[in-house]
């Protein structure tokens, strides 16, 4: 495993872009008025930073018995495929409405249960999945790569569906496409 400066900011910086599926998610649920209690949220983080985990683990297997030349391109394609698919989905399909069109009627708050969370957690895992094959591919360091991931993904969900709430009478953010953009320029770091 590379300990080099460069390969433990390039972990950080991709489990960061990794954990904005999870800002994004949560604040589109803050937009809706929806809680997500903390059961919920360690389910996500839990699931989020164990597919990564599993993903690295069968990359770094694999890079043993790929050149590193070969490693190098295809975490570059993976990384570049992931980067482009969420630019485009950032950018060109639908942001979810935040418009808030809550009833004003006193009632109980909508609550994100276990089972939900878990589902959006597996969804959110896909991006992380091949990020981790191609990253262990290139030689990044995974151990920081989870680190970061438990600590990010801890901090985006309550943060997005805190700003969610706030900002949704004020304006629809659409900030899903900044971690296409960051996955795109850690894709052309792998080729320097």
């Amino acid at each position: 495993m590379d300990y080099s400066f460069e390969s433990i900011i390039q972990a950080s910086i991709l489990s960061l872009s990794l954990s904005l599926d999870a800002l994004t998610a949560a604040f589109a649920y803050g937009c809706t008025g929806t809680k997500i209690p903390l059961k919920s949220v360690m389910i996500i983080n839990i699931v989020c930073t164990a597919m990564l985990g599993a993903a690295l683990f069968v990359g770094s297997y694999a890079s043993s018995f790929i050149p590193p030349v070969v490693g190098v391109i295809l975490c570059f394609a993976v990384l570049m495929l992931i980067g482009g698919i969420k630019l485009y989905q950032g950018l060109f399909s639908k942001s979810e409405d935040c418009d808030r069109k809550l009833d004003k009627s006193p009632k109980t708050p909508k609550i994100l249960n276990p089972g939900e969370a878990a589902i959006i957690a597996a969804a959110l895992s896909v991006d992380g999945l091949a990020a981790g094959f191609g990253a262990a591919l290139g030689g990044v360091n995974g151990l920081v790569m989870l680190i970061i991931s438990l600590i990010a993904h801890m901090a985006a969900v309550p943060l997005g569906c805190v700003l969610g709430r706030r900002l949704s009478q004020k304006t629809n953010l659409n900030i899903s496409w900044i971690g296409g953009v960051v996955i795109i320029i850690l894709a052309f770091t792998k080729l320097l």
